[in-house]
């Protein structure tokens, strides 16, 4: 795993401990808000400047509407929040509008789809797209809702190409929508990046990529890469790792953590692009106040100009397979429900793997080197 970035910590969070808050950025702030503190959810927020480097204080959310797993977003000088959860295990519907200007929240019109936590979204030009979450009684959704922000007026879309997601991750590059990670029904996990073509409603699998199974994990974009942090694995581990999405060719490289503890369910963002952690639990487990920024990330370009380059052959293969390449550590094997089939150590540049114990099928390898991790398909046909 790399350890090229450097992590600051930077004043703690200002209000109670929390997780599972919610978070948009308008200029150069970032407002934080909602969540639960172990005992109730909260209607109170604090925004961070950028610029300062300081929080002070927003308006609380009106009385009674407090939640957990909201969703937000921000457009022009407004933020919006819709959906989540109350801390009684009501699941909501409805919408409300921040002012930054006067710092005051307005109700809108409900969310037309079922009431939800633990959605996510994106914003695409004057569209904001809703996505998933699941009810009360564990029930996932893969509806994709388009809400019309300057129209004030909701389309439903195609839904997600997958069973969907509940504590899933979402982002926008270039006018581009994607989704990942995420607890799909019968506690299985979304292993891929889907993106989503706008124009055309249509979403693909990026097939180059299998994700470790994880959900609540935190995102925020900066320089046109979206930078994935921490959350829960499938064996409720909380997790303290940093990828890197880069959709210019598909990849994913790995990163250290904050240097204390992982976390999941905090608020990510990212201001002057600088990406910025705080809140959620940690692995104690404890809800935290702890804050970092990620304030620069040096040589990831020529981390990915210079990545070793790994070969796998023959591709497809019967029974053996060819793993050559420079500083090699380790190599992984997934099947297509993302089960570990294969675990091994590689010792030289060049490591002939027996495959016979597989059967035929597409599987999914991560070959870990001193810099990066690569991740590859094979296909093994008999």
């Amino acid at each position: 795993m790399l350890h090229s970035q450097s992590w600051v910590q930077i004043p703690d969070f200002p209000g109670s401990q929390r997780d599972d808050g919610c978070v948009f950025t308008i200029g150069n702030k970032a407002y934080c808000f909602t969540g639960n503190n172990g005992s109730a959810c909260e209607l109170n927020g604090f925004v961070y400047d950028g610029v300062s480097n300081t929080w002070g204080n927003m308006a609380n959310l009106p009385i009674g509407k407090e939640r957990q797993y909201a969703t937000a977003f921000s457009y022009s000088n407004n933020g919006y929040m819709l959906t989540g959860i109350t801390c009684p295990g009501v699941c909501l519907n409805d919408m409300y509008k921040y002012e930054e200007g006067t710092n005051t929240w307005a109700a809108m019109p409900n969310f037309p789809g079922q009431v939800r936590q633990g959605a996510c979204n994106f914003v695409i030009g004057d569209k904001a797209y809703i996505i998933s979450g699941r009810n009360s009684s564990g029930n996932v959704f893969n509806d994709v809702w388009e809400y019309n922000i300057t129209g004030s007026t909701w389309t439903q879309k195609n839904n997600l190409p997958f069973a969907g997601m509940f504590r899933g991750t979402a982002f926008q590059i270039n006018g581009i929508g994607y989704v990942c990670y995420g607890l799909t029904n019968n506690n299985n996990f979304n292993r891929y990046i889907y993106k989503y073509d706008h124009l055309n409603d249509a979403w693909q699998m990026i097939t180059a990529i299998n994700l470790p199974a994880k959900n609540y994990v935190a995102c925020a974009v900066t320089s046109n890469k979206a930078f994935l942090y921490g959350g829960q694995d499938s064996v409720y581990n909380i997790t303290n790792d940093m990828s890197l999405f880069d959709p210019t060719n598909n990849s994913v490289i790995t990163y250290s953590g904050i240097p204390t503890l992982g976390r999941k369910g905090g608020m990510a963002f990212s201001l002057n692009n600088i990406f910025y952690i705080t809140t959620g639990v940690d692995s104690s487990p404890a809800r935290i106040k702890e804050t970092w920024k990620n304030d620069q990330f040096v040589g990831i370009e020529s981390n990915y100009l210079n990545a070793p380059l790994v070969d796998l052959y023959p591709n497809p293969t019967n029974n053996f397979i060819t793993v050559k390449g420079n500083n090699l550590a380790s190599l992984t094997i997934l099947n297509s429900l993302g089960e570990i089939v294969l675990s091994q150590e590689l010792y030289s540049n060049e490591n002939m793997i027996n495959l016979t114990q597989l059967p035929s099928s597409i599987y999914s390898v991560s070959v870990v080197t001193r810099s990066t991790i690569v991740q590859k398909k094979i296909v093994v046909q008999r």
